[in-house]
């Protein structure tokens, strides 16, 4: 018997389908959870992002529709029609598609684990990067590796198809004792790699994609996928902090398969020191930018290549001898990029968390990128030190507005996803081009939301209100040090008035305001730690900040002056795969030993927090379970830290009066 929620819905259907100006039928984001649909014809309907977890559908026709993205865990369908239908990205764990008709179907990137798929009909349906792990496949059997593959539409040229395996090793670990907040909370999608994946799948290669935090995955783990599933190319993207980690599962993957599986490594470290990492667990390295170079490398890779000499910005070896290869040009037009691969990723697990009540309902989202490249000089940041690859400078480049907005609604009506993250580190550097993306969404009336960074003296009032109109939540910036001296030495050199004034315009405009904050910078000293404390704490519109020990990463000037000695640096160690940003300190500043560092981190991190309306903010975001520990943590940081953290907590709580320490250090 049909439901009443059936007909109703039947009805709305209908009613739609009845104007011939509606189009095609928009019903994404719905949420079925729980019904029964039975008899309906939501053929060529766009369903892209609803729920239909643990809801029973019988006999329903979705032929030609979108369901990308959509959820159907533990639902149950009887001999239903996805003919053509459009799934990339779905979710489908566990539930029973016995006998669904999933003809010329799209499920690449699906997750079909413990689905059963009996008697189903999968002809010339595309399952490049689906989850078939213990699926019930047609025929019956449960799905082990290597047994089934996806169905490639497209052709690998005079090469043959590749099992492709992209991924990065976790990268939460140096945030210490905040590691697993950072894991389960707005964890950051590898927009590179995903990049690299949609290139490699129009050129008809199957790609599965591992994102090691939000899944979870250990070395160990990333080791028995790759062995159990055969991939002939596995690519590592690691930044200087986690290059340890690509080593070392590189290594465990070739102890374990030896010469059956290549591997390549890229990203900011190679770039950074080029041959120098270029250890015997990697056959190739790719340097610079790789979206140009990657078809090249492939084609060359699956025709069986033995020389590579002829591919720019790759590093290989010739009878065992490093060959570095021409470098690779930046990539000129970031219109030309593909749209990322995100139905590879696990979609739902990529979710926002907010300060603000009123933000509680954004939900998933992806990371997208504006532009390339940074104009500023910070010392602590190797992409503001005119990054380079063989010499040429990455300057500033942008993505049209256009190129920008078709990117946001393809996402929004293929997945679902209202929700933008940019990864840029300044989004109102070109006042015209932020003009006219914000215009560029307000025209499409696209119905998403987005944040990211900027700087606080490079945004105004009437940029302010147009961000906010096109669908900016939150918005942040990097205030580093409350002391003019610390900021002049680190080339960050904003006037505190225009960072009060950031706060302000954000509150105005009902923007979520947050920011970065650093202790340990060149010239730092406690003086200058408290100065900072004070500055943020005195601005009542910040709702939260994360308050990092600076570190000397490779590429940076920090490093530099750190081994020189510097503006009172002394370098601890600089072993990388040590560096943490909260437990502990690679460095020392004048009167700053590593456990001041520490302590002051902590008692920073509380008495910024404290404040009432800070302090729910934390809970919203990080929430309450985790915090607990990590808060009795930091007081007792504070608590052996003695009557110097204790007065220093009473000064900073005094606007205008400068603590004096009891006995002060010697400076070296």
């Amino acid at each position: 018997m049909t439901s009443l929620a059936t007909e109703n819905f039947a009805a709305e259907v209908r009613r739609l389908r009845a104007n011939p100006a509606t189009g095609r039928i928009d019903l994404s984001g719905r949420n079925f959870a729980g019904q029964r649909l039975e008899k309906l014809d939501l053929g060529a309907c766009n369903l892209s992002g609803c729920d239909f977890s643990d809801t029973t559908i019988i006999d329903c026709d979705f032929s030609g529709s979108n369901l990308a993205g959509s959820l159907f865990q533990r639902a149950r369908v009887g001999g239903s029609k996805f003919r053509s239908v459009e799934m990339s990205g779905a979710d489908l764990e566990g539930a029973d598609f016995g006998g669904a008709d999933f003809t010329d179907a799209n499920l690449s990137g699906a997750d079909l684990r413990k689905t059963n798929l009996k008697d189903a009909i999968l002809e010339g349906a595309k399952l490049g990067g689906a989850d078939f792990l213990l699926t019930i496949m047609p025929d019956g059997s449960v799905y082990e590796p290597q047994t089934h593959g996806g169905t490639l539409v497209r052709s690998a040229g005079a090469g043959r198809h590749l099992k492709i395996l992209l991924t990065m090793p976790t990268w939460t670990d140096d945030l210490g004792g905040f590691s697993k907040i950072g894991r389960i909370r707005n964890p950051q999608i590898p927009l590179g790699l995903l990049y690299l994946a949609t290139i490699a799948e129009n050129h008809g290669h199957h790609v599965t994609f591992i994102d090691c935090d939000v899944e979870g995955v250990t070395i160990d783990e990333l080791t028995r996928r790759t062995v159990a599933s055969g991939f002939d190319l596995v690519g590592l993207s690691a930044t200087s902090p986690i290059f340890h980690k690509a080593v070392t599962a590189a290594d465990r993957i070739k102890a374990a398969l030896g010469a059956k599986v290549k591997i390549i490594v890229g990203g900011d470290h190679v770039n950074i020191f080029g041959t120098n990492v270029f250890f015997d667990c990697f056959d190739f390295l790719a340097i610079g930018e790789a979206e140009e170079t990657w078809p090249e490398f492939l084609e060359a890779f699956a025709s069986g290549a033995t020389d590579y000499s002829g591919i720019d910005g790759i590093a290989w070896r010739r009878d065992g001898q490093v060959v570095r290869n021409k470098p690779r040009r930046i990539f000129p037009d970031l219109d030309k990029l593909p749209l990322p691969a995100v139905h590879l990723s696990r979609m739902k697990q990529y979710r926002m968390s907010f300060a603000l009540w009123k933000n509680r309902n954004i939900g998933k989202y992806v990371s997208i990128m504006m532009s390339r490249g940074c104009p500023f000089k910070c010392s602590f940041c190797s992409e503001s030190s005119d990054v380079k690859y063989d010499g040429e400078v990455a300057k500033m480049r942008y993505r049209s507005a256009e190129n920008i907005a078709d990117e946001m609604e393809a996402h929004y009506r293929n997945y679902g996803i209202k929700h933008f993250f940019f990864m840029d580190s300044n989004i109102t550097l070109k006042k015209k081009h932020t003009v006219d993306l914000c215009n560029e969404i307000i025209k499409r009336k696209l119905p998403i939301t987005f944040e990211g960074w900027t700087r606080a003296n490079l945004i105004n009032d009437e940029m302010m209100a147009l961000l906010r109109r096109a669908g900016l939540v939150r918005l942040s910036c990097g205030v580093e040090s409350g002391d003019p001296e610390v900021l002049k030495i680190i080339k960050k050199d904003v006037p505190q008035e225009a960072t009060r004034e950031f706060f302000r315009l954000c509150e105005k405009h009902g923007v979520e305001a947050m920011c970065s904050a650093m202790l340990g910078s060149p010239g730092e000293t406690k003086a200058s730690v408290r100065r900072t404390i004070q500055f943020l704490d005195s601005i009542p519109e910040l709702l939260f900040t994360n308050f990092s020990i600076a570190n000397p990463y490779p590429g940076t000037e920090m490093l530099k002056w750190a081994r020189e000695g510097k503006y009172g640096l002394r370098l601890r160690y600089d072993e990388l795969s040590k560096y943490t940003r909260y437990d502990d300190s690679p460095i020392e500043v004048n009167d700053l030993t590593a456990k001041d560092l520490v302590r002051y981190q902590a008692l920073g991190l509380i008495k910024i927090h404290l404040r009432p309306r800070r302090f729910i903010a934390a809970i919203r975001m990080l929430g309450f379970a985790p915090l607990v520990p990590i808060f009795i943590k930091m007081v007792l940081k504070v608590v052996r830290g003695g009557r110097e953290m204790l007065w220093a907590f009473l000064s900073t709580s005094r606007p205008g009066k400068e603590y004096v320490a009891p006995a002060p250090a010697k400076l070296s």
